[in-house]
């Protein structure tokens, strides 16, 4: 980091310096969360070129959460490497998608996009992910994924992902940290899990985000790289939005965006006995996305409103579709389900049944409304303080209740995430989308026939 320094001509302090330490440890993973104005992303790139310049032919992949601030980041050390003029700084290769430092040494560091196919190649010796927590968890997820074997035929291949609390309890930054920290929270710096380091600086749970002297406790830049008179100055600008603070300035995670989407308590007091089903009921299947369980569930609403959930089934998709085709003929009901991935195996042969029952796909703004409608079923709030739901106990369905977790879709809206989630969760998934086909049915009504007395 010292050598990467002199060539962007900084001085470094020494929580940058200890960042060095630790990265030079050469654990696999490194992540950093470090508040704002602390100079983090000065230190790192004063390590990647350090790298660069001291290690022969050292390949280095670098990104940011979108590609034009990934370039934009390059520009910027390309301006300070500029202004410095220090002797063995790299030639600079500019261009629309091909920017990049080469050494004299062979060593060479360039940018990407954070797309899976931008990380396709032959090797790289550190990867870094600039903001990692603005990235969408499944788009993280895939570049991981596509990164990840660059380091194969390399020794000692090294991932590193800096950023600040994102929105989301979810993706490769947020999974890098949770496993870094072993349950550790506050200021933590070091390696606590094989294969992984963390550097971070964030408030203690319990700690007041109007306290200054948490600010001095948990912000390294403080009197160094900023001045306690900004950070006031922040802090009166996000008055009326003080989470934004903590998680900018303080390091911390919003806790409505919880790994785990549905709660626990929530859950437990929706419990009840099995429920006698009428004879209409939502029908709705879902099918992991590899093809190996599924789940087959019933949902409807009582003459009071209240909903009620039952899982009938949980096994092999194949037989989840028998049993959903001998169930709908036998209560005359649509089978509802997801019009995507597996489920589509499923659905092809209940098509091709015959007599072929009544399906009802389900498309990806249908998902998103069954979601947030059992959500709302669930939901303990002061204008409505019970839950609307009831479900017998039974441990499929709870099992994936607690290890759904949220994935983010468009700016606003939320699924279940299939690759964030820690279990399986096609029971919660056909659950919701039951309910939506119960409440999307044609309501019987009676016909009463009169005649008249001739």
């Amino acid at each position: 980091m010292e050598a990467g320094a002199k060539l962007l001509g900084v001085e470094l302090h020494d929580h940058q310096l200890e960042l060095g330490e630790l990265l030079d440890a050469g654990h696999e993973t490194t992540a950093i969360q470090w508040p704002r104005r602390a100079g983090k992303t000065t230190s790192i790139w004063a390590w990647l070129l350090g790298r660069c310049a001291t290690e022969d032919d050292t390949l280095i992949l670098t990104t940011a959460q979108s590609g034009f601030k990934a370039r934009d980041r390059f520009m910027s050390i390309m301006r300070m490497l500029d202004r410095a003029k220090a002797p063995g700084r790299p030639r600079v290769y500019q261009g629309a998608g091909h920017e990049a430092f080469e050494f004299a040494n062979h060593s060479r560091l360039w940018v990407v996009a954070p797309k899976a196919d931008t990380a396709l190649g032959d090797a790289a010796n550190v990867i870094y992910v600039d903001e990692a927590q603005a990235l969408a968890p499944d788009a993280s997820l895939d570049f991981e994924q596509a990164a990840m074997p660059l380091l194969d035929t390399v020794e000692d291949g090294q991932v590193v992902l800096s950023g600040t609390p994102g929105k989301v309890r979810a993706g490769w930054y947020w999974n890098a940290l949770q496993t870094g920290l072993g349950e550790r929270t506050g200021v933590v710096v070091g390696s606590y899990a094989p294969g992984h380091a963390v550097s971070v600086y964030a408030a203690q749970p319990g700690d007041k985000w109007d306290d200054e002297r948490v600010w001095r406790r948990i912000h390294p830049g403080i009197g160094r790289l900023t001045t306690i008179e900004k950070i006031r100055a922040r802090h009166t600008k996000f008055a009326k939005e003080p989470l934004r603070f903590a998680m900018e300035y303080l390091g911390v995670w919003p806790g409505t965006d919880q790994r785990r989407a549905i709660d626990a308590d929530e859950w437990a007091a929706a419990g009840d006995d099995f429920a006698e089903k009428p004879d209409r009921f939502g029908l709705a299947y879902d099918v992991d996305p590899l093809g190996v369980q599924a789940s087959l569930v019933a949902a409807w609403r009582d003459d009071d409103g209240l909903a009620h959930i039952e899982l009938l089934m949980h096994g092999e998709p194949r037989q989840i579709g028998k049993e959903a085709l001998r169930v709908a003929r036998e209560h005359r009901v649509p089978i509802g389900y997801d019009n995507l991935g597996q489920n589509l195996d499923v659905a092809e042969g209940l098509n091709r049944a015959k007599p072929k029952p009544k399906m009802m796909p389900l498309a990806l703004r249908d998902i998103v409304a069954a979601q947030s409608g059992l959500m709302a079923e669930l939901r303990i709030t002061e204008k409505h303080p019970a839950v609307t739901l009831q479900h017998p106990d039974q441990p499929v369905l709870n099992a994936a209740v607690e290890s759904a977790a949220w994935r983010t879709v468009g700016d606003s809206g939320q699924l279940f995430g299939r690759r964030v989630s820690t279990g399986d969760i096609t029971a919660i998934v056909a659950a919701a989308n039951a309910l939506l086909v119960f409440d999307r049915m044609p309501k019987r009504t009676s016909i009463r026939i009169v005649t008249r007395a001739s």
